[in-house]
């Protein structure tokens, strides 16, 4: 896992249906917009089979749980 302070997260991520040793390379970056903040997730080498299984587990797991901490409503584009 790499850090960049205070803007960027970068791990290995694997959901347990993807192929044994695969793991997809997740960013997450924080974007000022002065008023509020964006989090962009970016997934990479998602295998295509699994692509809206992914998609469906970090809106539940990861973005709502992180809207629910933080008072705040989450978008997916």
């Amino acid at each position: 896992m790499i850090k960049i302070a205070n803007k960027e997260l970068r791990m290995k991520w694997r959901l347990k249906k993807y192929p044994e040793g695969h793991f997809a390379n997740v960013n997450l970056t924080l974007k000022d917009q002065n008023d509020s903040t964006d989090l962009v997730l970016k997934a990479t080498d998602v295998p295509e089979s699994n692509y809206e299984e992914t998609e469906t587990g970090f809106s539940r797991y990861y973005l709502q749980a992180i809207g629910r901490a933080f008072g705040c409503g989450m978008k997916i584009w």
